[in-house]
């Protein structure tokens, strides 16, 4: 199942893989079962896998609503407790402290996007900045909010890669045929 470039099951250089007989169905030694992905959200709080274009822009979704509620049930439990904050980085920090669940929802999605559509993991980070620059108000206004919906629309315009590649099998695609699939080749 070998080539002269790369194994087709292993994905490791020829030299690397050692697999060398065509007609062997089993797989080399390096071969590693990819990651099924094919159900939403069984990997949510992961960084490794793929998602498809309507996961991801649940998780966005989800996320903001996620910083919200945050927001809320906090600034009530504060208000319980009589505590009130009056500096200005005590805001930015409560803030601050309000956003990390989301941001690292967002990050995780847009990763997992990115490993998805093949474009470099520094595009997952578009929207995290853009909320980071609008939640904190270090940059108001519609410049950030056109920059980040532009950078969620970047990662959600393209369909993901067909089949199995080094993230795992493909999300909209059934696992067990992506797996017999690629057993076939």
């Amino acid at each position: 199942m070998c080539n002269i470039e790369q194994c087709s099951r292993c994905r490791l250089d020829f030299d690397a893989c050692g697999h060398y007989d065509h007609t062997d169905p089993a797989p080399c030694s390096h071969f590693v079962r990819p990651i099924d992905n094919s159900k939403m959200f069984s990997r949510w709080y992961k960084f490794s896998g793929r998602i498809g274009r309507l996961e991801y822009v649940l998780t966005l979704i989800i996320s903001v609503v996620l910083y919200f509620f945050v927001i809320l049930g906090v600034g009530q439990i504060l208000q319980v407790a009589g505590v009130t904050i009056e500096s200005t980085l005590g805001i930015y920090l409560f803030t601050l402290g309000a956003m990390l669940p989301s941001v690292y929802l967002m990050l995780a999605a847009g990763i997992k996007r990115t490993h998805d559509t093949r474009v470099s993991t520094w595009y997952a980070l578009i929207p995290v900045v853009v909320a980071f620059c609008l939640m904190l108000g270090i940059i108001p206004g519609i410049i950030p909010i056109l920059i980040g919906v532009a950078g969620c629309v970047y990662l959600f315009k393209d369909a993901g890669e067909d089949g199995v590649n080094e993230h795992g099998s493909n999300p909209v695609q059934s696992y067990s045929e992506q797996i017999r699939l690629d057993s076939l080749e």
